[in-house]
């Protein structure tokens, strides 16, 4: 323990010591007399008179000045702005009382919002710079720097990109296939050489509903809808319409001359009687006579024929 050396004509002093008037050396220790009449005493060479006593000090170590009022936290002054790093006060020699929200020696950490300060990612798009508030990187907003926005609207809203994209960044936009534009409000795309709704795409037989995507209307098939069949038979096989004409739709034939029927599976024989023909005239006919076939001036004479048979 440290003690204070007085050197003087001693007399008697209240507070407890005495003694007689001679000279000599008497040690008091801290928080007796001299300290409660001169206060956190003294300093290395300083001197103080009291009560007609000359008194030589010593400070305690970490504090100095002429009272011992003055000390250090971590080598920095006990009244600087900067000690325990701005976020307390140096309230004894090396100890920091720290402001609410700050600890450890140095009054260095603190959280945001749960989160160590120094931790990656403590808020997001920003900085944890005091407890529970973040300094947000420009275009970042929201508590934890969690938010942002793409022409005005929020990331996290339905409406973000026009509804057809999402929000990645501030004001960026990743859109979904088939959409463009910095905010996705362009629809375009392609079914083979045709743009979506341009006139003949799906060979005008479907919907175009996504890139080299047909929606095919009723009787048709492939990729864009330029696929059907006449009773079965693909439309461009040897055989479809009997191999006597063309598919021209789905379940359509284009009979060739003298031939008729849904299929064109008739020859026409005009010596027959009503209901019937073929080359023996043995090939029922009633239920197909108003499909015949008719080609130019054929129509004249088809028309009206005593066996009934003509062309419609």
């Amino acid at each position: 323990m440290d003690f204070l050396r007085v050197t003087t004509n001693l007399r008697s002093v209240s507070g407890g010591y005495t003694g007689a008037s001679t000279t000599g050396t008497v040690y008091f220790n801290y928080g007796e007399l001299l300290l409660g009449l001169i206060g956190n005493c003294a300093t290395n060479q300083g001197s103080y008179v009291v009560k007609g006593i000359t008194v030589y000090t010593k400070c305690r170590t970490g504090y100095f000045d002429a009272r011992c009022l003055a000390t250090t936290c971590y080598g920095t002054l006990y009244n600087s702005s900067s000690v325990c790093s701005g976020n307390g006060a140096c309230s004894a020699y090396n100890t920091c009382t720290c402001k609410s929200g700050y600890n450890n020696t140095l009054c260095t950490d603190y959280y945001c919002y749960g989160i160590q300060s120094n931790v990656t990612g403590v808020c997001g798009n920003g900085t944890c710079v005091a407890p529970n508030k973040c300094n947000c990187t420009t275009g970042y907003t929201g508590t934890t720097c969690s938010n942002w926005y793409c022409n005005t609207v929020l990331n996290n809203s339905t409406s973000v990109c026009s509804g057809n994209g999402y929000c990645v960044a501030p004001q960026q936009c990743l859109c979904k296939k088939n959409y463009y534009g910095t905010n996705c409000q362009t629809l375009s795309y392609f079914c083979g050489a045709y743009f979506y709704n341009q006139g003949g795409v799906c060979n005008g037989n479907g919907n175009c509903t996504d890139t080299d995507t047909c929606s095919c209307k009723t009787g048709y098939y492939g990729q864009y809808c330029d696929m059907y069949n006449c009773y079965g038979i693909v439309k461009n096989s040897t055989s479809v319409c009997s191999g006597r004409g063309r598919c021209t739709g789905p379940s359509m034939c284009e009979c060739d001359y003298n031939y008729f029927g849904p299929s064109c599976q008739y020859l026409m024989n005009l010596n027959c009687v009503k209901g019937y023909s073929g080359a023996d005239c043995a090939t029922k006919v009633t239920d197909v006579a108003s499909q015949l076939p008719c080609y130019g001036s054929d129509l004249a004479r088809y028309s009206g024929e005593a066996n009934g048979i003509g062309c419609t």
